[in-house]
């Protein structure tokens, strides 16, 4: 389970293992230009530190953070406000899109609309009425598209609420300085024990 988000669906599990996996590639990736331009230390030293275009990306738009390795920060945000259902269901909308035609998609669908969807439903989202009702409709087909329009207004609701209050937090302006004091990370300064890993303060997964 992924700590302090116990309540995400188990895809959100896989997600965050696949990202901490990025971050490592990321973290090699940079030991490997450190060690290329082992001869200009001095010059790296003297360099300024830029935030990693994977920090700065998430300060541009929601899509950028929530397609990213950003994305359990935010999550773990939006569960200090109480509103991780939003993202949990636009995880599981995006986990619907892309069932294979031969699974079922109605019984999948029925879940989504009765934990998420329906009025008073365990992990309801903040949708009007009108868009509850076409959702419910959409159950009679069950096609790829059955909550298009519902994840995109709970977007957009995530989008200019929590999002914005997301890059001024104490959690986003922690990474990004972490990111500035740590990245490029230089193999001596590994060995000091000094360098700062961005998997060091975005939520642990075990």
């Amino acid at each position: 389970m992924c700590k302090g988000l116990s309540a995400l669906p188990a895809t959100c599990l896989k997600s965050a293992k696949d990202m901490k996996h990025r971050i490592g590639f990321l973290l090699h990736k940079a030991d490997l230009h450190s060690d290329q331009g082992a001869g200009n230390s001095k010059e790296r030293d003297s360099a300024p530190k830029s935030v990693p275009a994977e920090v700065g990306k998430w300060k541009e738009s929601l899509t950028n953070l929530v397609n990213d390795i950003g994305l359990p920060a935010f999550a773990t945000f939006l569960k200090s406000e109480f509103s991780e259902e939003n993202i949990e269901f636009w995880m599981v909308c995006e986990d619907y899109k892309k069932m294979a035609p031969h699974e079922s998609l109605a019984a999948k669908a029925n879940d989504i609309y009765d934990k998420y969807v329906a009025v008073n439903s365990p992990r309801e989202v903040n949708l009007d009425s009108a868009t509850r009702e076409e959702t419910r409709k959409n159950l009679q087909i069950a096609g790829p598209s059955c909550f298009e329009e519902a994840q995109k207004k709970i977007f957009l609701l995530m989008e200019k609420d929590s999002y914005r209050r997301f890059l001024n937090s104490k959690l986003f302006l922690d990474m990004t300085q972490s990111a500035r004091n740590g990245f490029p990370c230089g193999v001596e300064k590994r060995r000091r024990g000094t360098a700062c890993n961005l998997g060091q303060i975005l939520p642990q997964f075990v």
